[in-house]
């Protein structure tokens, strides 16, 4: 449970570490990871540094993962280390990928990119370093398709879209500072993308759900 004074704490943190470990400017950074506040500060924080996040279904296979990194020339990869065990096999085929950062201690070996801990750079406060500013026709996000008519298409999104997509959502559902979204979409959808940049522009509260059941679904909207 953070306040937004700490996310907004971790988000520059992380955006200027991950400028030192080498992003530039539209450099597409990839987040492979599972519903979860890693998740959303990752979005932020490659948004600050001047970079393209590309969110990755955490329910992907490696090979999909690997056609996604090649098609758009990721540079880099937000991922935890149980997903990265996991995809360690198919690393090499995306030539374009140049560092890791890693939610989770236990790193699996082998790995020949340089590996950054996540908790690491967002608690890593350095002196102020200037970033690249976006401006709003500027690419924000590449969102791929669920691939189930052929191999998943990057959609990409600037940040006046993403905004005006927030604006209209906020407006007819009268969203407000006081409202509790929960989202149990995935951020790599494009409707789950709108509820955290809604909640995020209107300075509501969002509930992050990963889920296998729909009864926890309801036990999340009671608890909450």
């Amino acid at each position: 449970r953070l306040t937004y004074a700490e996310v907004w704490r971790r988000v520059k943190n992380l955006a200027q570490a991950l400028r030192r470990a080498g992003l530039e400017r539209s450099d597409r950074i990839g987040i492979y990871l599972d519903a979860s506040v890693e998740q959303a500060l990752s979005i932020f924080a490659i948004s600050r540094a001047g970079g393209v996040f590309v969110p990755i279904n955490g329910v992907l296979f490696p090979d999909q993962v690997s056609h996604i990194a090649r098609d758009c020339r990721m540079r880099g990869l937000i991922t935890s280390a149980p997903k990265l065990a996991a995809i360690a096999p198919i690393l090499e085929s995306i030539p374009s990928l140049e560092y890791l950062v890693v939610v989770g201690s236990e790193i699996p070996s082998g790995i020949k990119l340089p590996i950054h801990p996540f908790d690491v750079l967002c608690d890593s406060a350095a002196p102020a370093e200037g970033h690249e500013t976006s401006i709003e026709k500027d690419l924000a996000v590449i969102l791929y398709t669920s691939g189930s008519t052929g191999k998943t298409k990057g959609v990409m999104l600037s940040h006046a879209q993403i905004m005006a997509g927030s604006s209209i959502v906020s407006t007819y559902l009268e969203i407000t500072r006081s409202e509790r979204i929960l989202a149990v979409l995935p951020f790599s959808f494009d409707a789950g993308l709108n509820q955290i940049m809604t909640a995020f522009q209107q300075g509501a509260t969002i509930v992050l759900k990963p889920f296998v059941f729909a009864r926890e679904i309801v036990t999340a909207l009671h608890n909450e």
